[in-house]
């Protein structure tokens, strides 16, 4: 580290900074070194925690548009016993079952095979 880096003052309760004398006294570093470690390992466990952890993708086929087809052919059907006044409605829910239609694909798709194969296991029926 350079003088040249930016600084600023740290107001530190006295028990902290005798607590960081004495672990970079142990670890043969300045209180500096000591705390920009420290800093620098909190952010990378930080970092490594919000990654996910995937086994390796797995690709999943969700035909979208059947899933589409089955759902405009439940609108007409609505649109039939109900009327022509419910059709912007289903057409508002159909817009947005579609848009989580590929949602859940996409997740689908990023998922590890030990995950996928749970979600199989609960959502199957029993025979």
């Amino acid at each position: 580290m350079a003088r040249t880096d930016p600084q600023f003052k740290l107001r530190l309760p006295p028990e902290l900074k005798q607590k960081i004398e004495q672990a970079a006294h142990e670890n043969n570093r300045s209180m500096n070194a000591e705390m920009i470690s420290r800093l620098e390992s909190t952010l990378q466990e930080e970092k490594a925690a919000v990654q996910p952890v995937v086994a390796a993708p797995v690709s999943v086929e969700v035909d979208t548009e059947s899933v589409i087809s089955a759902l405009r052919e439940s609108m007409e059907k609505i649109v039939r016993e109900q009327g022509e006044a419910r059709r912007d409605d289903t057409l508002g829910v159909l817009r947005e079952l579609r848009q989580f239609s590929l949602y859940i694909s996409t997740i689908l798709n990023h998922m590890d095979p030990v995950t996928l194969e749970r979600i199989r296991i609960a959502t199957t029926p029993p025979e």
